[in-house]
């Protein structure tokens, strides 16, 4: 499943980087158990537990000011026993858009996170 690219720039002692995340991609994403339940007050509850999956992307800094020193190469994300859970409610009238959706009580546990890098320097 392919993501949107993030980029920014960030202030550091030394001057402004400006990074960039491209061809991001979630792959072999396993879900074990999942929940769906309604919650008095217009809400709904929904969980995973037990979960997993991979990310993979292309990353890119360069320095704003000289020397201008840059970077790139990919790197690969192993998620592993990762739990999610968050409690939508509604208020007022969606069908006349007069209405909103807020998130409460969201949470998210993640057992382990596994990085590889791979180009850059060595």
């Amino acid at each position: 499943m392919p993501v949107p690219s993030v980029s920014g720039t960030i202030k550091t002692p030394l001057g402004s980087v400006q990074y960039d995340l491209n061809k991001i991609k979630l792959s072999d994403v396993v879900i074990q158990k999942s929940n769906v339940s309604l919650l008095p007050e217009h809400g709904l509850q929904i969980s995973a537990d037990k979960a997993s999956g991979n990310v993979g992307a292309v990353w890119h800094y360069k320095e704003s000011s000289w020397p201008h020193i840059s970077d790139s190469g990919s790197c690969n994300l192993s998620i592993t026993d990762l739990s999610l859970g968050m409690a939508f409610y509604v208020d007022g009238d969606l069908e006349q858009n007069e209405g909103k959706v807020s998130a409460k009580n969201c949470t998210m546990k993640i057992g382990s996170v596994h990085v590889k890098f791979k180009g850059g320097a060595r």
